[in-house]
């Protein structure tokens, strides 16, 4: 448990070192070009599928895929695992 909560912690450093706050999701909704993160829009989304890499310069992605559609992590794990969760987007 407490490895999840050290990954977690740093999958959030690294979308809020790479992405723009605008502020809290309504309804896990947010403006175009944002998505809900935490409970929050952010920005910086890639128009590339590919999984975000950690601190270490790799993904932990397949390591954590079982948390692709669990419903605390499911915004984290779209916007930082989105190739591994089958949540990619064409065109």
């Amino acid at each position: 448990m407490f490895s999840k909560i050290i990954l977690v912690a740093a999958m959030l450093a690294v979308v809020s070192s790479q992405s723009q706050d605008l502020g809290p999701c309504i309804g896990n909704v947010c403006p175009t070009g944002y998505n809900c993160v935490n409970s929050r829009c952010v920005s910086g989304s890639s128009t590339t599928c590919v999984d975000k890499v950690g601190p270490n310069g790799v993904s932990d992605c397949p390591n954590v895929a079982r948390l692709c559609n669990n419903s605390i992590y499911y915004s984290l794990m779209t916007e930082q695992c989105p190739k591994t969760c089958g949540r990619c987007t064409s065109g």
